[in-house]
């Protein structure tokens, strides 16, 4: 079973990118921003991917963030990893 993730500004790449490494992501996809980095930090998937502001800020309304690793490549988006 592949790895769950969450997000909303880069989901195409990274949609692209799991069917071209054969990585069988399974998508859990929030009706916005916030409820998408909830599913994340509430431990319901186990990445965040999106642009590189919109990350930030959502690690930065969280205060103490979301206790995973930050990936800024491509350095225009960003994908948060439990």
């Amino acid at each position: 079973m592949g790895k769950n993730r969450s997000g909303t500004t880069n989901e195409t790449a990274v949609e692209a990118l799991s069917a071209k490494l054969n990585l069988g992501i399974v998508f859990a996809k929030g009706r916005d921003h916030a409820e998408s980095f909830r599913l994340f930090t509430s431990g319901a998937t186990d990445a965040f991917a999106a642009d590189d502001v919109l990350l930030l800020a959502k690690i930065a309304e969280t205060r103490a963030g979301a206790g995973g690793t930050v990936s800024m490549d491509p350095p225009e988006g960003g994908i948060e990893l439990r």
